[in-house]
């Protein structure tokens, strides 16, 4: 992996991006792709070496392109979350494409080459462990839930300093109301989650509706709780110390 790379999959690295995007600053042009996740792609950015941007996927219907420019608007204003301990690709700047449609956001780029915790050493897994639940313990009393914590949204530097990635896809509680947690992976979910899921459960958030809907039916899109972070930490955790112990 080369430096400041989020969640890529290096075989499958996308070309750079030659649209045109804006922040209220004006105009960015995107450089090399620097990784891509399950709902967008991170872009090195021209002329600004410590950032960089991730520019979603898919479109939205005007209605989610409101809830999305809340969401960021109200990330970015807030500021990262304090005395974590780890690094946050936490949203700076919302991103608009040439329709005035918000389409990802701005954030620090990750300081240097990342790994995936599948490649830490065991005597590594112990000091994660300890930084996860510390900046776990700290989101969670500042009104933060990442919902979908698992092994592609965390990465450790070269001395096992963590990162967060993903984040705009956290639960955030505003002034304003909560934006829920909207992606699920089911093998790190709670049994009552996956349930709720499994079910079609509509969410009923009437923040963040889809087009033509009066709420929330998304059920993926499930309000979380701290322990749905706890819960999903013991699992990697686990995953971790196997994987360490069959290696050794």
């Amino acid at each position: 992996m080369g430096p400041g790379n989020h969640q890529i999959e290096p075989e499958e690295s996308p070309a750079r991006d030659k649209r045109r995007y804006y922040t209220t600053c004006g105009e960015i042009h995107t450089g090399q792709a620097l990784g891509r996740g399950s709902n967008g792609t991170v872009y090195a950015i021209k002329g600004e070496p410590e950032n960089a941007v991730k520019i979603f996927r898919r479109a939205a219907g005007a209605r989610r392109q409101d809830y999305l420019r809340r969401k960021l608007d109200a990330m970015s204003q807030a500021g990262p979350p304090q005395d974590t301990g780890v690094f946050i690709a936490w949203p700076k700047q919302s991103l608009q494409d040439e329709k005035g449609a918000p389409c990802g956001f701005t954030m620090l780029r990750l300081p240097e080459e990342q790994r995936s915790l599948h490649k830490l050493a065991s005597q590594e897994i112990a000091e994660a462990e300890r930084q996860l639940r510390r900046a776990l313990q700290e989101l969670h009393r500042q009104g933060i839930v990442i919902g979908d914590l698992h092994l592609k949204n965390i990465k450790a530097d070269r001395t096992g300093n963590i990162a967060l990635v993903d984040t705009d896809w956290w639960q955030l509680g505003t002034p304003d109301g909560t934006y829920n947690a909207e992606g699920i992976t089911k093998a790190y979910a709670r049994p009552s989650l996956r349930r709720a899921i499994a079910a079609g459960q509509p969410c009923y958030n009437p923040g963040c509706p889809l087009d033509g809907e009066p709420h929330c039916i998304r059920a993926a899109c499930q309000a979380r709780a701290p322990e749905d972070d706890l819960y999903a930490l013991e699992l990697i955790m686990a995953k971790l110390r196997r994987k360490a112990g069959s290696a050794d």
